[in-house]
């Protein structure tokens, strides 16, 4: 158990800046001890802490050892870093406790996935679904499916060796962001060490307007139901065109079988849910798709779409449900009494939970209380399965970010976080437990108590000064005023000069402590412009991600000589132009979903615009007038790398 006991210590130093000794011995008063045992039936996750002089943690495995660590965290920081004396005996109700994020529409950095590791292993969830394909599902804001699958955006978020040539019209990687093939089989290492199974999910052959926008002849030419311009975003499986569709979906897939990428201890989802074509072509290229990653090893998870695809009808094409897991979204699209009784292994995933950030439609945020209060994995409207069957694995709740493209609503990164950080806590304790230990309030302020998972900031807090000041620079040197000494480095063309870092174009930069900073605080600077601002001309920077620009997180000059900024996707502005050869005073207030500029006493919100520069390179505006504008201020560089106002 030396690998609990190393994050115990690393987690703790975080914390608390107290330096844990790890070592193969030792029982002193004040230790914390770790023993295998077999004798107490407490299986793959539990485990018994017995708190007195030391505490003694007993668990059968490592991940039961884990789980311990992270309640001893919990419990020094709810009890003034004191841990009572007692004993617990802990282990879960669900084998699955699971959380899906779509990825695919609305990108997610790698680092804000490890800050949803983080949380949900904190918490104890122990399976993070990661939907790695998708596109706009509103196809019907196009002519034709045939225009809105050229034109409509589309992710494919892994690394790919499936190029452009051939019958390959495109790359199949996406080049605003897409995790390398060594960051995420790291991802997914890491994640694994603190007992949190990544499940990657590829979704076929609906939803695939990204390898539809790659081989357009295997298209879908109509639909059976639904809106006819979604076939745009479907695979054709008519008897022309099945095994040409099927061969595609494999090689993606095949790809990331593989050691280095997907091992076989992993469970991986084949996606199958919306498919709009005929339903027994379903059948087969589902059945198929089971098969072939059986045949490798590998256990499958699919969306439950079966009772909608004839199921139970003489001519309906079998489908070998053996083992494989389902997330049960719809009762009507996959009856859970029906798919219980022919063996398939449930996972409770209805769209009451749904969370569709700031869409108008499903959840905003979703109401924790009532999942507290209401909410069981085993239990669906008309029918409560058995919570020890094998078969009824836990319960998963999910973000989908449908709102992209023609529906973009500038929500960006942190904002799909706090939503599922508030949920986290509700669905932990139901998937965990009965949850009936504690009332909601008590739980609600338990959580609050616990605040971020330990050695996580994914709300890029700092610390300020007693006077609210994370840093100041007078320049005339590199150090910082305030009382946190975050000096600067100086790098490219930058330079101080009486009193002023003078920028002096192109890389030309002050490297601060601070990459981004949460929302709810200002950047207050004077500037004086030697000549007129260039458009893409950038005064304040952090790292960008991605191949094509499109990630970037900047304070910049926009293309019509405007002041604003650029973050995930989206360009925001003020309506506020700088003076050349005047010094003046900005103040940029970042405010929850709000962003302003203040000048001359005048406050100025930002904007925002959408701009699908992946299909059309001339950036015309997609979508306008966006007033979400959330902003972690961009203080890793004064100046650019690259592109620095003089």
């Amino acid at each position: 158990f030396k690998a609990a006991a190393e994050a115990l210590a690393a987690d703790y130093k975080a914390e608390y800046g107290v330096d844990l000794q790890v070592a193969d011995s030792g029982e002193d008063a004040g230790d914390i001890v770790f023993t295998k045992d077999d004798k107490n039936g407490l299986g793959e996750e539990g485990y018994i802490m017995e708190m007195d002089d030391k505490v003694n943690v007993k668990a059968e495995q490592a991940q039961g050892a884990y789980w311990s660590t992270r309640s001893i965290l919990q419990i020094v920081k709810l009890n003034n870093g004191e841990i009572p004396k007692g004993i617990t005996k802990d282990y879960p109700k669900f084998k699955v406790r699971s959380f899906s994020l779509d990825v695919a529409r609305k990108p997610a950095s790698l680092e804000s996935l490890e800050d949803f590791v983080d949380a949900m292993a904190y918490y104890k969830m122990n399976d993070f679904q990661v939907h790695l394909n998708d596109n706009l599902i509103f196809y019907e804001n196009f002519e034709s499916a045939e225009v809105a699958r050229e034109r409509a955006y589309t992710g494919f978020r892994l690394e790919s060796d499936i190029k452009a040539g051939g019958e390959n019209k495109k790359d199949l990687t996406n080049e605003d962001l897409f995790y390398t093939k060594e960051d995420f089989r790291n991802f997914i290492e890491e994640s694994e060490a603190q007992g949190v199974s990544i499940v990657p999910e590829i979704d076929a052959p609906g939803h695939s307007g990204a390898f539809t926008k790659v081989r357009p002849d295997l298209m879908l030419q109509k639909t059976m139901e639904g809106n006819a311009k979604r076939a745009g975003e479907q695979f054709d499986l008519s008897d022309e065109k099945y095994a040409d569709s099927l061969a595609f979906v494999q090689s993606v897939w095949d790809e990331y079988l593989n050691d280095d990428m997907f091992d076989d201890s992993m469970t991986l989802h084949i996606g199958t849910d919306e498919y709009y074509g005929e339903a027994n072509c379903f059948r087969k290229f589902t059945d198929d798709m089971i098969k072939h990653l059986k045949k490798k090893g590998y256990k499958v998870r699919m969306w439950g779409s079966l009772t909608n695809k004839k199921e139970n009808q003489p001519d309906a094409y079998p489908v070998d449900g053996e083992g494989v897991q389902l997330n049960i979204w719809s009762e009507g699209y996959a009856n859970p009494q029906d798919m219980y009784s022919k063996g398939y292994e449930l996972i409770n995933t209805l769209e009451g939970n749904y969370i569709v950030p700031a869409a108008g439609y499903y959840n905003d945020y979703v109401n924790s209380q009532s999942v507290y209060q209401n909410w069981q994995p085993n239990k669906y409207s008309n029918v409560t399965l058995p919570a020890g069957s094998d078969q009824v694995l836990g319960g998963t709740f999910a973000i989908w970010n449908d709102s992209i493209d023609t529906r973009a609503n500038g929500i960006s990164e942190v904002d799909i976080y706090d939503r599922f950080v508030k949920a986290l806590p509700a669905f932990a304790s139901k998937n965990w437990g009965d949850g009936t230990d504690k009332n909601w309030s008590e739980v609600k302020a338990v959580s609050d108590q616990l605040g971020d998972a330990a050695n996580s900031n994914p709300y890029h807090k700092a610390t300020a000064d007693e006077s609210g000041k994370y840093m100041e620079y007078q320049f005339e040197n590199e150090k910082d005023s305030s009382d946190n000494k975050r000096d600067l480095e100086l790098a490219g063309g930058a330079k101080l000069e009486k009193g002023s870092l003078k920028l002096t174009g192109g890389e030309s930069y002050a490297t601060t402590p601070i990459d981004k900073l949460a929302t709810g605080n200002t950047l207050k600077f004077d500037i004086t412009l030697d000549k007129e601002a260039k458009a893409g001309q950038i005064l304040f920077e952090a790292d960008n991600l991605g191949d094509n620009g499109d990630y970037v997180h900047d304070i910049r000059i926009m293309e019509d000589g405007r002041l604003g900024f650029r973050r995930e996707l989206y360009d925001y502005y003020f309506d506020y132009k700088l003076p050349v050869g005047e010094k003046v005073h900005l103040e940029i207030r970042t405010d929850g979903t709000k962003t302003s500029l203040i000048v001359d006493g005048q406050e100025l919100q930002a904007t925002g615009v959408y701009r699908n520069r992946q299909t059309d390179p001339e950036g015309k505006p997609r979508k306008e007038g966006i007033s979400i504008s959330t902003l972690l201020l961009p203080l890793q560089r004064i100046g650019s790398k690259t592109n620095s106002v003089k």
